[in-house]
């Protein structure tokens, strides 16, 4: 028997843009999904947790809702809004978050000025500066440096 849970990510400042997150439970790896989407995926009934990644951050939820046909759960970095607290938040491994949204109403109403009150979006490429580049996409191991 499965079970259908959507998954919004929501990251500021184009980070990560060009990844995915992989998600998995116990049994390993399940689905990977895109940075800044809203998507559903569809697990086992008995699954009771669920661990989110993308290089070195890592975050573990325990499913509360687990008798429902429809999960809703949201990824985000718990970061500050102002820099460079934010730079230096981003960098630690715990700074991902997942959390599990009680309906689809509260769901739906999630964008990135819940979690971030003052980062944008998206970021012109113009004001993109090399630490996010570098950083926050797979330039690095490309070997595609832009100076």
């Amino acid at each position: 028997m499965k079970k259908k849970v959507r998954v919004k990510v929501l990251f500021p400042y184009n980070w990560f843009e060009v990844r995915n997150i992989r998600i998995s439970d116990k049994n390993g790896l399940i689905a990977k999904v895109p940075v800044n989407s809203d998507s559903i995926i569809e697990i086992d009934k008995s699954t009771k947790e669920l661990i989110f990644r993308i290089d070195l951050y890592r975050s573990k939820i325990i499913l509360l809702n687990v008798e429902t046909e429809e999960v809703f759960v949201s990824v985000y970095f718990n970061i500050s809004d102002y820099f460079p607290l934010d730079i230096i938040q981003g960098m630690l491994p715990n700074s991902l978050m997942a959390k599990e949204i009680g309906s689809l109403e509260k769901y739906n109403e999630l964008t990135h000025k819940t979690y971030y009150k003052s980062a944008e979006e998206k970021v012109s490429n113009l004001k993109l500066d090399i630490f996010n580049i570098i950083y926050f996409t797979d330039f690095c191991r490309c070997k595609i440096f832009i100076w």
